[in-house]
C-alpha cells in the first residue's frame, strides 16, 4: 500500500510475477515511492485466465505490469506455453479498465533470436522477429497482442531486456555456471569468442522505472541491456577468477553442435540433456543490442558493469 494515504496523486500499479527474480526486485524499488500504491498479483491470488478473477482485481488499476511468464522448460507442449504466456497477456489487456494508463508488457530480446552473423549486430527495435524456441515464440504472439490493442487504444510499453544476472537469482544462467565453473566441470562447447549482452538486475529494473507514466514511453519498444557487449569467455573468465577455479575447457563447435542435435533425438520429454540446440545457441551466439532508443527516449543509462555485477552476485550466492 501507499505509505502516504494522504496523496490523492497516488498511482495504483498491478505487477503479475512478482515473485520471481525481477518481479521481487522491482516491487521492493516501488514500495519505497509514496506515489505508488502497489497490487503483488501471485499464482495464488487468482488465475491470470480467470476473466471474472481479472476484471474484479483490475478495477480502479492505472497500470498493470505484465512480467508473469513460463521460460523454456525442457518438453512442454506448446500449449503450455500459450497457457502460460499468451493467453495470459491476452487476458489482461481484455479485462484492463478503459481509462488504464499504461500496459508495460516486458517480453524478451529473444523474439529477435539469439544466434547472428558479428555483420548484423547490434539489433535493434525494428530488427526482425526471428524467435528458435517455443518460450520465444509465444512472446512474439504476446507483443503482437498487445500492439494490436494498441492500435485501439490501449497504452502500452513493450520492454525487451537481454538475459537478466544479479543478486536474488537462484535458478537462472549465472548461478548456473558457477556452479560448474567452481567444480571445475564448466566445458564451453565453442571458442567463447562470440559477442553476448546482458543486463544487472537493478539496470533492468531502473529501466522500467523509467517508462512508468513516462508520455514518451507509450507505444513504444525499449530494447534494455547492459551498456556493453562481452565475448562470452571474458564472461566466463571473470566468473572463473572470481571463484578462484581453473581453466574452462572448450570443445569444438561442430563438436558440440552434432551432440547437441544427436541428444535431442534421443533424449525423452522428461529428462532434458547436458546440451541441446538451444541451449547451444544460447552459449555460443552472437546477439548484442542497441540500447541508444532507451538512452534518447527515457534518459535511461545502465549504470553497472560486468565485473561489479558479477561481483555483487557471487557475493549473494556465498561466494
Amino acid at each position: 500500500m501507499s505509505k502516504n494515504p494522504n496523496n490523492n496523486n497516488v498511482m495504483k500499479i498491478f505487477v503479475t510475477g512478482s515473485t520471481g527474480f525481477i518481479g521481487s526486485s522491482l516491487i521492493k524499488k516501488l514500495e519505497k515511492d509514496s506515489d505508488f500504491e502497489i497490487t503483488a498479483h501471485t499464482r495464488n491470488s487468482g488465475s491470470l485466465n480467470d476473466e471474472e478473477y481479472l476484471k474484479k482485481a483490475l478495477a480502479g488499476q492505472n497500470i498493470i505490469i505484465h512480467l508473469a511468464a513460463m521460460l523454456n522448460p525442457w518438453g512442454e507442449p506448446w500449449s503450455k506455453f500459450v497457457e502460460s504466456n499468451i493467453s495470459p497477456t491476452e487476458n489482461l489487456i481484455k479485462c484492463a479498465p478503459v481509462d488504464l494508463k499504461q500496459f508495460i508488457f516486458i517480453s524478451s530480446v529473444h523474439v529477435m533470436g539469439v544466434k547472428h552473423s558479428k555483420k548484423s549486430l547490434p539489433l535493434n527495435e525494428n530488427s526482425p522477429y526471428n524467435s528458435s524456441t517455443k518460450y520465444a515464440g509465444s512472446k512474439v504472439l504476446a507483443e503482437e497482442a498487445v500492439v494490436r490493442a494498441g492500435n485501439l487504444g490501449l497504452p502500452y510499453t513493450i520492454l525487451r531486456p537481454a538475459i537478466v544476472y544479479g543478486p536474488g537469482d537462484k535458478k537462472g544462467m549465472v548461478p548456473k555456471i558457477t556452479a560448474l565453473i567452481k567444480q571445475n566441470k564448466m566445458i564451453l562447447p565453442c571458442s567463447g569468442e562470440n559477442n553476448v549482452h546482458f543486463i544487472y538486475i537493478d539496470d533492468l529494473v531502473s529501466g522500467i522505472l523509467h517508462c512508468i507514466n513516462n508520455p514518451k514511453a507509450i507505444k513504444q519498444i525499449f530494447i534494455l541491456a547492459g551498456s556493453r557487449p562481452i565475448e562470452m569467455r571474458e564472461f566466463l573468465g571473470t566468473i572463473r577468477n572470481a571463484t578462484g577455479a581453473k581453466s574452462i575447457k572448450t570443445i569444438p563447435y561442430w563438436v558440440s553442435s552434432c551432440l547437441a542435435n544427436v541428444l535431442k533425438l534421443i533424449s525423452s520429454d522428461k529428462k532434458e540433456p547436458i546440451i541441446h540446440p538451444d541451449r547451444l545457441d544460447i552459449m555460443c551466439g552472437n546477439r548484442t543490442f542497441s540500447i541508444s532508443k532507451a538512452r534518447e527516449l527515457l534518459d535511461w543509462n545502465p549504470a553497472v558493469d560486468y565485473k561489479e555485477g558479477i561481483s555483487r552476485t557471487l557475493s549473494s550466492l556465498g561466494e
